[in-house]
């Protein structure tokens, strides 16, 4: 998961900088489920979007990450062993509420969505959902962030066909 993970550092002029090389600030996103198969299909699809992505499997998995890099947004589902992603997006609000949260669930409860929003969350989707649909709650997500902290999309991350 993080080994293949190469920390970009910011120069002074702004653009992300490796090895003394300027690249193009990528938005990072970080999934958490405890469904790997899952996790794997976001990862390639975001991945061929133009995002950097990372996963993590449970939630305290996705706290030790956050505590090494950050990401613009966390995809998180809400049932997962453990510590569910309601209390992971508590967790992460309270430490980082900064970071945009787009909780996912198979289980849409009316109870679990007002909480979700009540704890800080950007967004819900319910399983199964387009493509589209999470394209466009990451685009409309990004737009909500500090504009120096979040890189413009690429036209292929804006794209919302399948």
């Amino acid at each position: 998961m993080g080994k293949n993970y190469i920390s970009p550092l910011k120069s002074t002029t702004g653009k992300v900088c490796f090895r003394g090389r300027h690249v193009e600030n990528k938005v990072r996103i970080l999934v958490v489920d405890d469904e790997a198969g899952f996790c794997d299909f976001i990862r390639h699809y975001l991945t061929s979007r133009g995002f950097e992505v990372e996963i993590a499997f449970r939630a305290k998995e996705a706290l030790e990450i956050l505590n090494q890099r950050s990401f613009h947004i966390i995809l998180a589902d809400i049932m997962m062993p453990s510590m569910d992603g309601l209390q992971l997006l508590r967790q992460i609000k309270e430490s980082s509420p900064q970071v945009v949260v787009i909780m996912m669930t198979a289980y849409a409860s009316l109870d679990k969505a007002v909480k979700a929003i009540a704890y800080g969350a950007a967004d819900l989707l319910v399983k199964p959902f387009k493509l589209s649909k999470l394209l466009e709650i990451i685009h409309n997500s990004l737009k909500d962030i500090d504009s120096s902290s979040a890189p413009d999309l690429s036209p292929s991350q804006l794209d919302t066909r399948q």
